[in-house]
């Protein structure tokens, strides 16, 4: 079963490209009855056109695996293109903040914490240690939320701010 998505149909250009023929012939076997409202589909009815004799079968099966495949890459492509993904750079950009915060609070939490609980019972240390793990806690979830922005999401949206609108707000 094909997945459901709410992006547009893919163009006679993106068809042309993924099954390897021309925006002409794209539009030649439209006119055949070829849906156009997603690639695998008309991929599947141009495999279903093609003429097939039983020697041909497996190199039939092999060419739809292929196109398949390509199709996958193309909606894959116009998926990145209408920002439904979070690009790789935004995720390093993220976790390096995260790495570079946690280093900094560990750095500090062993410069703290000897002279905080020097010569304190451990029922007096254990509460400061807890409460330094809940600051922790805390300084995770605000650069969590800082990267899952809080405005509502609408359909085909991601939820997120590009790096430049963060920079801007900064």
């Amino acid at each position: 079963m094909k997945p459901k998505t709410n992006s547009k149909p893919p163009s006679q250009k993106q068809l042309a490209e993924a099954l390897g023929l021309t925006t002409r012939r794209i539009r030649q076997l439209t006119a055949d009855g070829m849906p156009s409202d997603s690639i695998v589909s008309a991929l599947a009815w141009r495999m279903d056109s093609l003429p097939v004799t039983e020697t041909d079968e497996a190199l039939k099966l092999e060419k739809l695996r292929l196109l398949k495949s390509q199709a996958n890459r193309s909606e894959h492509a116009a998926a990145v293109d209408q920002g439904k993904f979070i690009s790789r750079d935004e995720v390093e950009e993220y976790m390096t903040r995260i790495a570079l915060a946690l280093g900094a609070f560990i750095t500090r939490i062993i410069a703290e914490f000897p002279l905080l609980a020097e010569g304190l019972p451990a029922s007096r240390s254990r509460p400061i240690i807890k409460a330094k793990g809940r600051e922790l806690q805390s300084m995770l979830a605000n650069l969590e939320s800082e990267f899952w922005i809080s405005k509502p999401m609408t359909e085909g949206e991601t939820g997120r701010k590009s790096t430049a609108e963060n920079t801007k707000d900064n």
